[in-house]
């Protein structure tokens, strides 16, 4: 049984706050557990998820963008 993908927590945006955009790599066999590695630190460091791209087609890195405002 697959565990399901943890939902990404809501935060509010300040629209005076500075916005800071970011990436960060991680391994993965398939882009649900890259998804699910992403989501977990993007729980850490309280910041949204916004996209999860592998970085070549063979390789199992990929790459995660978060954005966050301070």
């Amino acid at each position: 049984m697959v565990d399901p993908l943890p939902e990404e927590p809501e935060y509010l945006e300040d629209p005076e706050a500075k916005l800071e955009e970011w990436d960060e790599q991680v391994w993965g066999d398939n882009e649900n557990e890259a998804r699910r590695n992403c989501l977990e630190i993007s729980h850490k460091v309280k910041a949204r998820l916004m996209s999860v791209e592998r970085v070549s087609r063979r390789s199992k890195r990929w790459l995660c963008h978060f954005r966050s405002y301070e």
